[in-house]
């Protein structure tokens, strides 16, 4: 898989601001120990840039071989987290499955959807890898159709990287 191509997309005014996004994203990681606090400033970093009604992070439990929700802000972030998502369901599953990222502009329309929120109609599931392991899985939705672009999906791409 080739790194998504470095140019300014629309939230930003030039090569420099991207960077800067950039630099942060990178320090993320090494500023907090503490799990909570780091995926609460994933999330509003990726809010921060990606038009979003929610934006969840799921976890991988390799021994339940699913996903569990873990945090979330927005619409819908009440959601159970004791639930757990199969690889082999939803788009989430499908993003985790194949390690890839999976965008669907009409989810009304997708049969792969599963329907938590009946307000949805776009989502974008992001997996998360650490040395070519699933770590979990980052999903954006919007109410809004065909809510996310190709430059959307490549800054969350690096976020989750």
């Amino acid at each position: 898989m080739t790194a998504p191509e470095l140019r300014p997309p629309k939230g930003f005014k030039d090569r420099a601001e991207l960077l800067d996004f950039l630099l942060e994203v990178a320090s993320l990681s090494a500023s907090t120990l503490d799990l909570d606090q780091l995926l609460a400033r994933i999330v509003a970093l990726i809010r921060s840039v990606v038009p979003a009604d929610l934006v969840a992070i799921l976890l991988y439990s390799e021994r339940r071989r699913g996903l569990r929700l873990r945090y979330a802000e927005g619409y819908g972030a009440h959601m159970d987290r004791e639930w757990l998502i199969p690889l082999e369901e939803g788009l989430t599953g499908l993003a985790a499955q194949q390690r890839m990222p999976v965008v669907c502009g009409d989810v009304r329309n997708d049969p792969r959807y599963l329907p938590v929120l009946d307000a949805i109609s776009s989502e974008m599931a992001i997996p998360m890898t650490l040395r070519g392991k699933l770590v979990g899985v980052i999903d954006i939705q919007s109410t809004r159709l065909n809510a996310f672009s190709s430059e959307d999906s490549a800054l969350v791409q690096m976020i989750a990287a």
